[in-house]
């Protein structure tokens, strides 16, 4: 093989690395950067004159709390190994080099040994692999959840709300369907609400209720019956609706406590 065939060669070899769409780079012992290939520079958004032979990754002074990991890495590297890194965020308006990427990088890297002819490593070579998008995805989806968990519970509080209408009464105005899950919460709220305002009187206004089958009933009815261990009366509200009064009647039936036909007389059956 003549010059020509070997200059060709390293003219292929350094086309074939530029080209490359894993961001590449090599690095000395001492963590000093001397090769990055294209897509290198186009992830970190600097060029590569300005950060090869001049940037050194164990003198990161943003890192310099992981400098003994990295310094470890390289170590292993030396030795032989091939090192997955960990999820690393990295600030790159704060690199120190102008960036068209003033952002927060989020990449995973793969640094593995890079042999001579004789089989030892002399160099620590490194694969970046950019998963910013991905990394941002996840977090928008978590703040999502997050915002959605919020108002969940906001929705909750507010189906449920326990009123304290006067010292030691408290009035349960009852909206909408009542499902298992939201029968559970009332129950809480009540517990809690009898015990915090110490109430001898409990009006439950179920006028609003739209959905109320038998389990749930027989489940608060269960509540009420617990909340009288703290020595709190009860009497249930409804308005002329005749399924609702029916409800209202059988409630009161099992709880012996009295239907009320408006809120007034519940308020003067409380005093």
């Amino acid at each position: 093989m003549n010059l020509a065939d070997d200059v060709q060669r390293m003219q292929l070899l350094n086309s074939i690395l530029d080209n490359l769409p894993a961001a590449l780079s090599v690095y000395q012992p001492d963590g000093l950067l001397v090769y990055a290939n294209r897509a290198f520079s186009t992830m970190v958004g600097v060029e590569l004159d300005l950060i090869i032979r001049n940037y050194n990754a164990l003198l990161d002074p943003r890192y310099q709390y992981e400098t003994p990991s990295i310094a470890s890495a390289f170590e292993r590297v030396l030795n032989g190994e091939v090192v997955i890194g960990k999820l690393t965020d990295y600030n790159l308006s704060e690199s120190g080099y102008a960036t068209s990427r003033p952002i927060t990088l989020w990449f995973r890297s793969v640094l593995f040994p890079i042999y001579d002819a004789t089989g030892t490593a002399h160099y620590v070579g490194s694969v970046l692999n950019d998963v910013t998008e991905h990394v941002e995805q996840q977090q928008a989806l978590e703040m999502a959840r997050r915002e959605l968990r919020e108002q969940q519970t906001t929705i909750q509080e507010l189906s449920s709300p326990v009123v304290q209408v006067w010292e030691g009464i408290v009035l349960l105005p009852m909206v909408g369907a009542v499902d298992a899950q939201r029968a559970i919460r009332i129950t809480e709220d009540l517990l809690e609400a009898v015990v915090r305002h110490q109430a001898e009187h409990v009006i439950i206004d179920v006028t609003g209720v739209t959905t109320f089958d038998t389990q749930v009933a027989n489940y608060l009815l269960l509540t009420i019956k617990a909340c009288t261990c703290w020595g709190a009366r009860w009497c249930w509200w409804a308005s002329a609706c005749r399924r609702r009064r029916r409800l209202c009647i059988w409630a009161s039936a099992s709880t012996k406590s009295p239907p009320t036909p408006t809120l007034q007389a519940g308020l003067a059956w409380a005093f």
